[in-house]
C-alpha cells in the first residue's frame, strides 16, 4: 500500500517563510501515524521545471523515482509507521 500526496498548495505571499517546509513535515508525520501496517511509501508529483517543490521535498526526505506521470516528476518518500 502506498500514498500519494495529490497537491499542496500555499499563497504566494506566504512563500519563503517555511510554511511550506512545515507544512510537509506535519502531513508526513501524520500519514505516518495513520497509515496502516502494509503502508511502505508516500509519493507526491511536481513539474520537472519547479526547482523550488524540488528542492522542498528534498528537503523532507522525497527522492526523484526517475518516473514521469502526465509530465510531472515522482518522487517517493518511505515512511516509518508508528508501532
Amino acid at each position: 500500500k502506498e500514498c500519494f500526496i495529490s497537491r499542496i498548495m500555499l499563497d504566494a505571499a506566504q512563500q519563503g517563510k517555511g510554511f511550506g517546509k512545515a507544512m510537509m513535515q506535519v502531513l508526513v508525520a501524520r500519514i505516518e501515524a495513520e497509515a496502516g501496517p502494509s503502508a511502505n511509501a508516500v509519493f507526491i508529483s511536481y513539474e520537472p521545471h519547479n526547482e523550488v517543490a524540488r528542492k522542498l521535498y528534498a528537503g523532507v526526505g522525497f527522492v526523484e523515482t526517475g518516473e514521469m506521470v502526465d509530465g510531472e516528476v515522482i518522487a517517493k518518500r518511505p515512511l516509518k509507521l508508528a508501532s
